[in-house]
């Protein structure tokens, strides 16, 4: 393992990493509201925590510079809920696109832009293309929560749900409010089911307001410090190891 982390190199130091084949990191995460229980910046707490521990973890012998975490993101499903924080699609590629040129032009080739927020995954796609067709990177694309498949959570915990809950409790407890977790939040399954029975062949827009119980749309009343521990750990792992394979291809 070897990664540093961009802000804190020198100029010289980041040029002469990009002439040796370093691969630039980008995690994006999200300020969005997470139910009465959880903090707005819960997408991008557990974000960057996986990808930091997913560096250090991984095996390659290339080097990754960690691009500083950009903690807002597109999280306009969320409007109308107090403390979301969201930036346009427009803004969102615009920035997107920028960060890949100034990447470019510090001699990288290659760029790995890390989600944990699901509602960033399609506009990245699109700002990786871009960044691809202008400036000639290899950039790729890691959506964190599609990475827990088999990890046994719940394919219908969407939000503040056992998943995040769980993780915080174990991440950062002191932000995870008990008080104000009950079963009553996750009468949202019923709602999301009703969405999701048609989504096999097509895609349906919608908004949180639609399906959430008070901002949530999952069952964190099931959540556990212990389960929270397990799963960060294991997502962690399926993250480095992703580096690695993504290492091993663009340097072979």
């Amino acid at each position: 393992m070897v990664y540093r982390k961009w802000s804190e190199m020198t100029a010289a130091d980041i040029q002469s990493t990009a002439q040796a084949g370093a691969i630039a990191v980008l995690p994006i995460g999200a300020i969005e509201q997470h139910g009465p229980h959880l903090p707005v910046g819960t997408d991008s707490l557990i974000g960057q925590a996986c990808t930091e521990t997913a560096l250090a973890g991984t095996q390659t012998k290339e080097t990754f510079l960690l691009l500083p975490h950009i903690s807002y993101g597109l999280s306009v499903e969320h409007d109308g809920y107090a403390g979301t924080v969201t930036l346009s699609p427009q803004t969102v590629l615009s920035m997107l696109t920028e960060i890949g040129a100034s990447v470019a032009l510090a001699g990288i080739r290659h760029l790995i832009i890390v989600t944990g927020h699901g509602g960033n995954e399609h506009i990245i796609e699109v700002a990786a293309r871009e960044i691809r067709r202008t400036h000639q990177l290899n950039v790729f694309c890691v959506e964190l929560f599609r990475c827990i498949d088999g990890l046994g959570v719940s394919d219908d915990d969407i939000h503040a749900g056992q998943f995040e809950t769980s993780v915080m409790l174990h991440l950062r407890p002191e932000l995870v409010d008990e008080s104000h977790i009950d079963e009553g939040l996750a009468a949202s399954l019923e709602r999301w089911a009703k969405l999701a029975d048609h989504r096999t062949y097509t895609t349906q827009t919608w908004l949180t307001a639609d399906v959430a119980v008070n901002g949530v749309v999952g069952a964190p009343h099931k959540a556990t410090r212990t389960l929270g521990e397990d799963w960060l750990t294991r997502l962690s792992a399926r993250l480095s190891q992703t580096l690695d394979v993504i290492a091993k291809t663009v340097n072979s």
